[in-house]
């Protein structure tokens, strides 16, 4: 009797037995089969879709029910809960597997990863100096440091889109010609759904890639006799040439001899 009358039925509703747990697991299958297609094209580089996560079937709660395919959501859930608490300098980084599922395969792909998290203000008021708020290049910043300090060398920031990034201040990271994470600060519809600054900016990396390439050996050289020579040059090139094309030129012109290059400034 608690249904309203205008909606109720008077007759049962003529629905199909319910599935057993094979054919669901067949469907599952199939649809998994399905989405070979899907996961090529991520693999080709098209962030655009939407990985299904892996949902568990008897999870401890209902908050820990699906498996994380990125750290994003709770890196971006301990800048929220810290800046509700007035917590100022909100700098997170974390290191744990991401869950993907893979077509045709029961266990889904597991990949351990390294995620950074900076919001709201970058470096407080000082005496002499104003305070600064984060931005992308504030995040770059930590990537370079992070590379130099594991003497990673091989590594690059490649245009790309990702529907969870802004689309004009975010990348994708490579390494060894391999797209392994991406930077930038979060979509402003994120940001609004997350309830964090519309400045914040995220970081996340495959650690197996990345640890692969600071494994290079640091090879021994002596002191040079001779001191070195620093040269400011001035290049004109066009409005879409990355900064990333110009330092690959001048490293290739500069050979062995070249040991640091550093673009510092831009005209127009």
């Amino acid at each position: 009797q608690a249904v309203p009358k205008k909606i109720r039925l008077e007759r049962p509703l003529d629905l199909p037995p319910a599935a057993t747990e094979a054919e669901a697991l067949a469907e599952l299958a199939n649809k998994m089969s399905a989405n070979i297609v899907l996961k090529g094209f991520v693999g080709l580089g098209y962030h655009g879709t939407n990985v299904p996560p892996v949902i568990l079937r008897n999870p401890i709660s209902e908050e820990m029910s699906v498996m994380r395919p990125l750290l994003l959501p709770g890196l971006l859930e301990a800048v929220r809960y810290n800046l509700n608490r007035q917590v100022a300098g909100l700098l997170f980084f974390e290191m744990g597997r991401t869950f993907v599922p893979r077509a045709r395969e029961k266990l889904p792909e597991e990949a351990q990863k390294l995620g950074c998290a900076l919001a709201a203000r970058w470096l407080p008021k000082q005496w002499h100096r104003d305070a600064e708020d984060v931005d992308f290049f504030a995040a770059k910043g930590i990537l370079e440091r992070l590379m130099s300090s594991l003497r990673v060398t091989s590594w690059d920031l490649r245009r790309e889109g990702f529907p969870f990034l802004h689309p004009a201040q975010s990348c994708a990271v490579s390494i060894r010609d391999r797209d392994v994470g991406f930077l930038g600060l979060v979509h402003p519809r994120v940001a609004a759904a997350a309830d964090v600054p519309p400045n914040t900016a995220v970081l996340e990396i495959a650690l197996d890639p990345l640890i692969a390439a600071a494994l290079e050996p640091l090879p021994y050289e002596e002191i040079p006799r001779y001191p070195s020579i620093q040269m400011d040059l001035a290049v004109v090139v066009d409005g879409g040439v990355d900064a990333g094309e110009v330092e690959d030129v001048i490293w290739e012109a500069g050979g062995e001899l070249l040991r640091e290059v550093r673009l510092f400034d831009l005209y127009r």
